[in-house]
């Protein structure tokens, strides 16, 4: 079995990423201070940047694993992230649609995960992050779902 080749807009649909946030991957300073960061390989080229679907599939499973040993050790979300996730959102909410007081929630508790991996971001405006994270009357599968939506649209 070959190793597919993908140009830089299809690796970015592959990983259901906006190409802006690709190329912050392979930049060497994407997650200063993770112990398992390292960037994005791209294939050597003299014109446009390609990539090898193994390595996009292998650097995806480094993102998901624990971005810290504890969770009193919190690292910041790295601002490309969050540019991709306003972009991902049209920076509005992504339950009620509310263009104010927007935050930047985990779907799955950081407590639980350890991690900021983009698939557990959502923007949320600070009503139903609190809805979400304290009432409970949203839950984590119901923002799951609209997730995997958003991530389909981009």
């Amino acid at each position: 079995m070959s190793d597919r080749i993908l140009s830089a807009l299809q690796a970015a649909h592959h990983l259901g990423i906006t190409p802006e946030l690709l190329t912050a991957y392979a930049r060497p300073n994407f997650a200063p201070g993770r112990a398992t960061s390292r960037p994005l390989r791209s294939l050597e080229s003299t014109g446009p940047i390609h990539f090898a679907e193994s390595e996009l599939d292998a650097f995806d499973g480094i993102l998901q694993r624990p971005w810290s040993k504890s969770a009193k050790d919190r690292p910041s979300i790295p601002a490309a992230i969050v540019a991709h996730l306003k972009a991902e959102s049209r920076n509005q909410c992504a339950w009620c649609g509310s263009g104010s007081r927007i935050e930047t929630a985990h779907i799955g508790s950081w407590a639980a995960t350890l991690s900021h991996y983009r698939h557990n971001l959502i923007r949320l405006c600070s009503v139903c992050h609190g809805r979400h994270d304290t009432e409970g009357t949203i839950t984590t599968a119901q923002l799951k779902a609209r997730k995997s939506e958003m991530v389909e649209a981009t």
